[in-house]
């Protein structure tokens, strides 16, 4: 059964009217979106039908994913070429624009890349590139481009995964590789996919089984960012979150709430206590780290919301992963605790993730297992950070 959904527009998200969409691309002698697109001479910018709501129905997800047939070849580059596009219509004619919204590529693949470059030919306006390198250089290209610049652009990241089966292990015995040689050549097949628009981009994911895959890819996912929410009638106050991580750490955030300007608002004079994040986002916050912007909010909402990345502990460096959070905030000399803050309240972010399955005959008996591991992933997005 091929699943068609309806062409719609949807209205432009805030963060606080949380949605996660979805698309699927299979590919291997050519590729297979999960949406639709009218034919027309800019294919790209014709109406397209709209992404799956993972919210909605995550079960529902795995009807597209049986609907992946297999092929010959790989067609790799040209997969992700597709998906570029599929994320420029998102972001400008479904999202329109919304600056919170996060988006996501994850490539799933198990072999190199064989047939892009002919397949591009018939398919687009390539004829330049006739070489696989010619075309990485072109996707490095547009994923450092589709987002935008300046204050108009969103964070993207891609997580390529790699399954090093069979085919893979052919590829090194044939060519006499040693294992040293062999992981340099594979990252010069994949590292044109390592990409993020909020600093340093996920390494690519290589392993023999799945369940090693989705654990690194977890770690670098989940602990990523961190959102909470002040009222705004703290305005003037000092503010602590007090966080305890999953190994029993604690951390604090504090700042002063201030207004900066129309429905804008910082926590100024920000202090990390037994925690460090990266300060990359020069709309939230600057370099040194010494206040933090809210991100966008609707003027009707009574609360603001804040975002960090990348939290650490100081000392080891490792991920701070935070799954308790206590609010108080400074009432003169005392310190009271903010009974209406949900102890531990995270924010879901508005999110739009498009998986590339390979559905090459090389993945043969691991195609299943590949598919197990997007829903694992389906589920690993849907659950609040």
């Amino acid at each position: 059964m091929s699943l068609i959904l309806p062409l719609v527009v949807l209205p432009s998200c805030k963060i606080h009217e949380s949605f996660s969409r979805a698309d699927l691309i299979g590919f291997s002698a050519d590729v297979q979106p999960s949406y639709h697109v009218e034919e027309g001479p800019f294919k790209n910018l014709e109406p397209q039908s709209a992404p799956y709501d993972l919210l909605a129905n995550e079960e529902g997800f795995g009807e597209l994913l049986e609907d992946v047939r297999t092929g010959d070849n790989t067609t790799l580059y040209y997969a992700t070429d597709v998906a570029i596009d599929r994320i420029k219509y998102v972001r400008t004619k479904v999202a329109k624009r919304d600056p919170e919204t996060l988006y996501y590529i994850f490539v799933i693949s198990d072999g190199l890349d064989n047939a892009s470059v002919s397949v591009s030919h018939n398919h687009r306006q390539t004829t330049f590139i006739s070489r696989p390198e010619q075309y990485r250089k072109r996707i490095a290209r547009r994923l450092k481009n589709v987002m935008g610049v300046g204050k108009d652009w969103n964070m993207l990241t891609v997580y390529p995964m790699v399954l090093r089966g069979d085919d893979l292990e052919r590829v090194r015995k044939d060519n006499k590789m040693s294992e040293q040689d062999f992981d340099a050549y594979l990252s010069e097949q994949f590292d044109c996919l390592r990409y993020s628009s909020d600093g340093e981009a996920p390494k690519v994911n290589i392993s023999t089984d799945f369940d090693d895959i989705y654990t690194e890819l977890e770690d670098d996912f989940r602990h990523s960012k961190y959102e909470f929410r002040v009222s705004k009638d703290f305005v003037g106050k000092l503010i602590r979150m007090t966080l305890t991580s999953s190994n029993g750490d604690e951390a604090k955030i504090e700042g002063v709430l201030k207004r900066c300007g129309v429905n804008k608002y910082k926590l100024d004079n920000l202090t990390l206590t037994n925690l460090t994040s990266r300060f990359t986002d020069t709309r939230y916050c600057n370099k040194k780290g010494t206040y933090l912007k809210s991100i966008e909010t609707d003027s009707k909402m009574s609360n603001v919301y804040f975002r960090l990345r990348d939290l650490r502990l100081p000392s080891s460096k490792a991920f701070f992963n935070p799954v308790d959070a206590v609010q108080s905030y400074q009432n003169g000399r005392v310190w009271q605790t903010n009974t209406e803050y949900t102890r531990n309240a995270t924010i879901h972010p508005n999110t739009y993730c498009i998986f590339l399955l390979d559905a090459s005959t090389s993945m043969g008996k691991d195609l299943e297992a590949a598919k197990e591991h997007i829903k694992r992933v389906v589920s690993m997005i849907n659950a609040p950070f």
